[in-house]
């Protein structure tokens, strides 16, 4: 049931980006200045949160909930602040390009990102708390997403 639920969270996952990206050209209209620059920002942070947590999970790294065989738990760098950070840089980063091309579908398409991040989160937290047993003192420490929301 676990590789059931793990591929079907991972393909919902692609289909949303893939439709997200072909959304790129629905623009509504001229992007201001400083929705570009605070739309930058928003980029580079997620691209961040992307890439550093990456680095950090190495070769147990995987796009599955279900954590990987012989896996670490990481509990340092973006991961001391965030349980999440791969997804929260995915939403952010996702927010941030569509606010820059002034895209509402893509937008939309973030916020049902977001909501399957959600949902797949939860799950993945019930693997990790199988796996090893100071997750449940780490949850408690951390927040899910973003700082400063639990």
């Amino acid at each position: 049931m676990s590789r059931l639920k793990d591929y079907t969270y991972v393909s919902i996952q692609f289909a949303l980006i893939v439709i997200y990206f072909l959304a790129f050209n629905y623009r509504i209209g001229g992007t201001p200045l400083w929705m570009q620059v605070c739309s930058g920002v928003m980029i580079v942070i997620g691209v961040a949160l992307v890439i550093v947590p990456i680095l950090q999970l190495n070769k147990f790294i995987s796009v599955f909930p279900t954590p990987v065989d012989g896996s670490k738990l990481i509990m340092t760098g973006a991961f001391k602040y965030i349980r999440h950070p791969i997804y929260a840089g995915i939403v952010l980063g996702g927010v941030g390009i569509a606010f820059m091309v002034n895209n509402f579908i893509q937008l939309l398409i973030v916020i049902l990102l977001y909501l399957l991040f959600e949902v797949k989160s939860e799950y993945e937290e019930e693997q990790l708390s199988k796996v090893f047993s100071v997750y449940e003192g780490y949850k408690k420490r951390t927040y899910k997403f973003i700082p400063g929301f639990r």
